[in-house]
């Protein structure tokens, strides 16, 4: 499957730090859910990203938004990520698998270093609408290069008062 603005997201199911699941399709989100996944826990630059996200998710549920972040971690690295990293109001999904991964796009690497996972996925940032289509992506096939936290509100913002389409469909 190719993910495509304005067409229907992959499946999404996985299991949360501190409890519960995020299943993308039973989510009810006001008008858009947040997806950023990240390398795992060894990712310092993930780290930074992730924990700005998680201090701007005020602005982000006055837009309606809800986030998760999203990784191939196993869930003692989940829970240790959300602890260490203090992503208090963002949930942590974790134990995503490489069929997922591959139904997302999303570039997979090997460690090459030994602080790295043996397999993770690159970092990549879905805006998914309410009615389950995708609206942006942006997926990056290294660590550098990935939206933050204010250029992330700055778009949702703009297509929340403009009505701005999902581009990028054809």
């Amino acid at each position: 499957m190719t993910v495509m603005p304005r067409r229907k997201a992959p499946a999404l199911d996985l299991p949360l730090a501190g409890g519960g699941r995020f299943d993308l399709h039973s989510h009810k989100a006001d008008r858009f859910t947040l997806l950023m996944f990240y390398r795992g826990i060894f990712c310092r630059r993930c780290r930074g990203n992730l924990r700005e996200l998680d201090d701007k998710m005020d602005r982000l549920d006055a837009l309606g938004t809800g986030g998760v972040v999203i990784s191939m971690d196993d869930r003692d690295k989940a829970e240790q990520t959300r602890k260490d990293w203090g992503l208090n109001r963002v949930a942590v999904a974790y134990g995503m698998s490489v069929e997922t991964a591959r139904a997302w796009d999303l570039f997979l690497s090997t460690g090459i270093r030994a602080d790295e996972a043996p397999l993770f996925s690159e970092p990549a940032c879905f805006l998914i609408r309410a009615d389950g289509t995708v609206q942006f992506a942006v997926i990056n096939s290294m660590q550098r290069m990935r939206p933050y936290a204010d250029d992330i509100i700055d778009t949702i913002a703009r297509m929340v008062e403009t009505g701005e389409p999902a581009r990028g469909e054809v």
